[in-house]
């Protein structure tokens, strides 16, 4: 990787040329094995292992491959934004608005966890068709495999190079990460996995760069830091890098600092940090517009709040934690697990340190102890619910405190963690006296023997631990501890790494029970050939077929029959849009959430006509809220049964919904939206969306609190039904107002001008027996002109016009960055943007910027003269612009550094060549 050599300006100290922790001559295993080949060895065979279960190999002939991509989070979020990305790529919109998500109020490059820009996706997306599920599939599976071939690599090469550890224990090293728990769950969360791979690779170069002389050699390997600060998520990121540095920063202290002069030392960790700073440079303005979206999204400090600083262990799951077999406490993602062999290790390395004092260089006990801190540190953090160390993390350190969960930074702890278990299982084969090993294995023995007859016998024990497959763990457990103590060679611990690896590769089984059903891959092929293509059918069938098909969800699942991103899988064919509020809460602009809100498997008519849904999904449990659509503006369509108990049915809208001047405030009864504060008041019951007396009752009133504005004029509409006695009053303030029958059922309206806060009131006489349904408060704009006729709704832009005042000659988009419309017309008319116009989307007519228009809280118009005029809105981040010439500049000079390096190298090698012929 370029010149790498120590500093040639101290020859008095020739002990520190060379690495003090490499050995010149080793074991019979080190000194016959090339230590590259060895770590590509261990890498391939790792790697066969940890995916084979993953990949669904032993599930028989009918289980395909691979079910982790196609189910949990992984089929939700990961898999379909890798698919979508593509789309983007191939679209020129690889940053934009998330169309197809959060009603368009998410920017596509800026929000936290998605890997818009990784190199490894953006090349995947130059090599293979992802719009084909197979390959998408196999795409997205062999990045991970590379990942993880890379991790066990360098892990190796880490182990051996710059910390002398033996060959059988770097392979020990390698197989204890690449294969810990926290490691392989971690398959199902895509962005944090990536950056926990990238790790190895990160802190072998920062060592590397300790020993190199040339700054173009340094910048010539910036791109590699840029890729791994692009996985995005800057928590982990950050996280990761500082593991990173720790690990490097022990290798400094005992090569540089202590035998060499300070001024001569610190030059050693220029490199190091110019290739890292340079890296930063490159991806700040991406992170910093990361801050400035999450500054606009709904609260996130409160979501924050709720999973990592509350969402913490306690002292149950931290012991029920200390094996990984335990399925006491929270899921995967959740559970601290450390696991047997590793506590056991500790135990024998600190009786061997303590047994052995002299004979062990103070370098290594010192390596070994620090290279638990981490680990150590994470545990401290995570451990209670607002804990002094949790409290304090989460408070007083910038970024990491706001991390997702602290469960994650076990991943990158789990580096340091190995090397520290890889140190001493090599001190107890090398160390350890016979009497040392001889009570170690009789005492590793028992205790597993009484373990295992505990499991066995105690009918308690089932409560914590799995019983079957956790007796082949504490066997194969036992065996390598064994082999450990019996060995004296680095070959022993090559030997005793299998049934480590077995031991601790189980939750990779595990997760294929979880994520890889039998047959899920077949399934969901079936599904996107099958179920998806009818539902595309739906949407192309009907007359009104739009560039971009909205659904409501009124179903309580996450994870529905019509997948929560299945817009993403079937956009190559028609561009779906879905509404729920699971979507409200990942990443929606701070005044779209407060607009719409979320409403996850509720039903809200003021959202419905705000988003222009064409239809509504829903199953038999969600099937009462349906009668929630009857009314003067929307009303149902055809249903269509789409399988497995799911159905779409058609909205059809009437002559009123979605014109400017019908700019309304609806709110049926049972909602509570961020502009309502509804009170059911004593005397009444809301049944069915219905508000009802209390047979026996003589409460008088019932209502909601309007959060109005000033001087606004207001009209309120309600049903009355069933009704044959009494009065009803509609008031402002709580007062009663103006009387409405109750003996005349039907619709009835009332006109309020509000000049102050008042709350909104219904009351009854006592004798009222009827009921009150689709309460509607419009707001009246006198000022707005009235444009009666929908000319043109295509599901993102709509032009209202009087009758035949306009036409929309062209339209067209790329879902992301781009709108386009022609409108011509002998008058005035109204173009409305019925996405919520995010903050990065700038609008233009004519080609000169414009401002978005509103009436009240209705969705961004802009007013088109008459005549002929061109309509355009832009994606424009100056983040994103200063992002991309950034990492195109650095990528330049590097490939020019790595250029001249190679032309140096070569003119160098073909002169020394010259030399020796002559």
């Amino acid at each position: 990787m370029g010149e790498v050599r120590s500093d040639h300006r101290v020859p008095a100290q020739p002990e520190v040329v060379a690495n003090p922790y490499r050995r010149p001559a080793g074991t019979p295993l080190t000194s016959r094995m090339n230590v590259h080949a060895v770590a590509a060895a261990t890498a391939v065979l790792a790697t066969l292992f940890a995916f084979l279960p993953v990949l669904g190999v032993f599930q028989g002939a009918t289980a395909g491959w691979p079910g982790y991509a196609l189910v949990g989070d992984v089929r939700l979020a990961w898999f379909p934004q890798f698919v979508e990305g593509y789309n983007r790529f191939w679209g020129g919109g690889i940053f934009g608005v998330d169309f197809l998500t959060h009603g368009g109020a998410s920017d596509f490059g800026l929000r936290p966890n998605m890997l818009t820009v990784y190199p490894p996706y953006l090349l995947a997306y130059l090599v293979f068709d992802v719009s084909d599920l197979s390959t998408a599939v196999f795409a997205f599976t062999l990045i991970h495999v590379l990942h993880f071939l890379a991790a066990t690599y360098f892990t190796v090469l880490l182990a051996r190079h710059f910390f002398g550890l033996s060959i059988g224990a770097s392979v020990f090293a390698a197989l204890a990460f690449v294969l810990s728990f926290q490691t392989s769950t971690y398959l199902a969360y895509t962005p944090f996995w990536f950056q926990a791979m990238w790790l190895p690779v990160i802190a072998y170069l920062l060592c590397w760069l300790l020993f190199a002389r040339r700054w173009l050699v340094t910048v010539a390997v910036v791109p590699i830091f840029i890729i791994y600060m692009l996985t995005s998520y800057a928590p982990m990121m950050l996280g990761g890098l500082l593991v990173a540095f720790f690990i490097a920063a022990n290798l400094y202290y005992d090569r540089f600092h202590r035998p060499l002069k300070t001024r001569v030392a610190l030059q050693r960790l220029f490199m190091p940090f110019l290739a890292t700073g340079l890296a930063v440079l490159a991806v700040l303005p991406f992170y910093i517009g990361q801050i400035n979206h999450v500054e606009l999204v709904a609260e996130p400090q409160k979501n924050l709040s709720s999973v990592a600083h509350a969402d913490t262990f306690n002292g149950r799951s931290l012991l029920a934690g200390i094996s990984q077999f335990s399925e006491f406490g929270a899921a995967f993602e959740t559970q601290y697990y450390l696991g047997l062999v590793p506590i056991a290790l500790i135990l024998l390395g600190v009786i061997v340190l303590a047994s052995a004092r002299g004979s062990i260089p103070q370098r290594k006990a010192r390596f070994a102890g620090l290279m638990l801190v981490p680990f150590i540190l994470v545990t401290i953090i995570s451990l209670g619910s607002h804990t002094i160390g949790s409290d304090a993390f989460y408070y007083g350190i910038p970024v990491l405190g706001r991390m997702h969960l602290y469960f994650r930074y076990l991943l990158f702890a789990g580096l340091p963690l190995a090397l520290s278990l890889a140190f001493l299982a090599e001190l107890v084969v090398q160390h350890a006296t016979p009497h040392v090993r001889g009570w170690g294995f009789w005492a590793t023995a028992f205790i597993w023997l009484v373990f295992s007859l505990w499991l066995v016998f105690d009918p308690a024990a089932a409560k914590y631990f799995e019983i079957d497959p956790l007796l082949g763990g504490v066997l194969l457990s036992a065996i390598a501890i064994g082999i450990i103590l019996v060995g004296r060679t680095s070959r022993a611990l090559v030997f005793a790494a299998v049934p480590m690896a077995a031991v601790s590769a189980y939750p990779l089984f595990d997760i294929q029970r979880e994520f890889g059903q039998e047959g899920v891959f077949d399934d969901m092929v079936g599904y996107v050939n099958g179920p998806l293509d009818r539902i595309a059918a739906i949407f192309a069938s009907y007359p009104d077929h739009k560039f971009l098909t909205k659904v409501v969800y009124l179903t309580d699942k996450v994870d529905t029959f019509f997948p929560l991103n299945g817009g993403w899988l079937i956009s190559d064919r028609v561009k779906v849009m879905t509404f729920s509020g699971y979507d409200a809460v990942l990443a929606m602009e701070r005044d779209y959430h407060n607009l719409m809100g979320g409403w996850f498997g509720r039903y809200n008519r003021e959202w419905v006509l705000r988003t222009g849904a064409n239809f509504v999904l829903w199953d038999e449990a969600s099937r009462s809220r349906l009668s929630m659509l009857a009314s003067d503006t929307v009303s149902l369509g055809e249903t269509h049964a789409i399988g497995d108990g799911f159905f779409l049915t058609h909205l059809v809208y009437g002559e009123e919904p979605r014109t400017g001047q019908d700019s309304v405030l609806a709110q049926y009864l049972q909602e509570q939206p961020d502009t309502w504060d509804f009170q059911v008041a004593d005397g009444w019951n809301l049944e069915d969306g219905r508000m009802v007396r209390v047979p026996g009752s003589t409460a008088n009133h019932f209502g909601f609190v309007l959060k109005h504005q000033k001087g606004t004029e207001y009209e309120v509409r309600l049903d009355v039904e069933d009704s044959t006695a009494g009065t009803l009053y509609v008031a402002f303030g709580g007062v009663r107002g103006d009387a409405i029958p109750g003996t005349e059922p039907g619709r009835h309206r009332q006109t309020f001008r509000v000049d102050g806060l008042n709350d909104l009131w219904i009351s009854a006489t006592p004798d009222f027996d009827g009921a009150v349904t689709n309460i509607v408060v419009r707001e009246v704009n006198a000022d707005l002109q009235e444009f009666s006729t929908v000319v043109a709704d295509n599901g993102i832009v709509r032009l209202e016009a009087g009758p035949e005042g306009a036409e929309l000659k062209s339209f067209t988009t790329n879902f992301s960055t781009k709108v386009k419309a022609v409108v011509d017309g002998d008058q005035q008319s109204r173009l409305v943007y019925e996405l919520w116009p995010n903050a990065s989307l700038r609008p233009y007519l004519d080609g000169e910027p414009i401002a978005w228009e509103r009436v009240g809280n209705w969705p961004a118009f802009v007013t088109i003269p008459p005549g002929t005029h061109e309509f355009t809105l832009r994606y424009e981040n100056r983040w994103v612009q200063i992002f991309l010439i950034n990492v195109w500049f650095m990528v330049s000079v590097s490939l020019i550094c790595l250029i001249v390096i190679t032309a140096s190298t070569f003119r160098k090698r073909r002169d020394e060549r010259r030399l020796e012929t002559s």
